[in-house]
């Protein structure tokens, strides 16, 4: 079942009145569908959320608007022939940061690996804060939590390693043998979870259960972080060593 109130809020914050998005689910099948309107995707989700293994996202930024001529539009397509590629995207708007507790493969987290992710995404965001980053949306993923900076950030090849640079130098600070800090998702084009869903991996268990995402956090005043500021951590971020000859 879809949780409406909590899609609703979702929507609200990423998509807006004038905008759309995609949402991707992936599975033993990728599905795709392209969303301009809030109640249609609503009923186009439906069938999708009582399914075992499948994992329902979005893409959090600016999609160019010729995107939502594609079959799927309104509507989800099996296996379609293509989805939102990087040079598809007009503009960062979100850049996420993703803690994961480290475990084993295709298994939810426990609680108390969930609450080291929890702490994690704390430092940082106090971390952030005290560097001059605006105020951020904190989020739960399903095992692990989420901060979302919001940004406004042209789409080139300068931006694009500046946003690289600073989730390595992010992850080099962060990440430790309980929780990564993933440096994964720098790329323009980034899905991440569709707020609202249950996250369904591996067997609900007691100790490892099943747990809807959600927005637990958004700032009264939603400020973007200038780029400069992402610069100055992007600039410390550790240089490769050159390959020796």
């Amino acid at each position: 079942m879809v949780d409406k109130g909590e899609l609703k809020k979702t929507w609200d914050l990423f998509v807006g009145v004038d905008g759309f998005t995609e949402v991707r689910i992936l599975g033993k099948f990728q599905y795709s569908g392209y969303f301009k309107s809030f109640d249609n995707l609503c009923k186009q989700l439906e069938p999708y959320t009582e399914m075992d293994d499948e994992q329902i996202y979005f893409v959090m930024n600016k999609i160019k608007e010729d995107c939502y001529a594609r079959p799927q539009c309104e509507k989800f397509v099996k296996s379609p022939k293509a989805t939102t590629k990087d040079e598809e995207t007009i503009s960062r708007k979100w850049l996420l940061c993703d803690f994961d507790p480290v475990r084993l493969p295709n298994i939810s987290s426990s609680n108390e690996q969930f609450e080291l992710a929890h702490k994690k995404a704390q430092d940082v965001f106090r971390f952030l804060k005290e560097k001059g980053f605006s105020d951020m949306v904190v989020a739960i993923s399903g095992s692990g939590w989420h901060l979302l900076i919001p940004v406004d950030i042209p789409c080139n090849e300068e931006t694009d390693e500046t946003v690289k640079n600073f989730y390595t130098y992010m992850g080099s600070q962060f990440s430790d043998e309980k929780v990564e800090f993933d440096t994964k998702v720098y790329n323009r084009s980034r899905i991440t979870k569709l707020y609202s869903v249950i996250s369904k991996k591996g067997a609900n268990l007691p100790s490892n259960p099943w747990r809807q995402s959600k927005i637990v956090y958004i700032p009264q005043v939603i400020t973007t972080t200038p780029i400069e500021k992402i610069k100055e951590l992007a600039d410390l971020a550790p240089k490769e060593e050159p390959k020796s000859v």
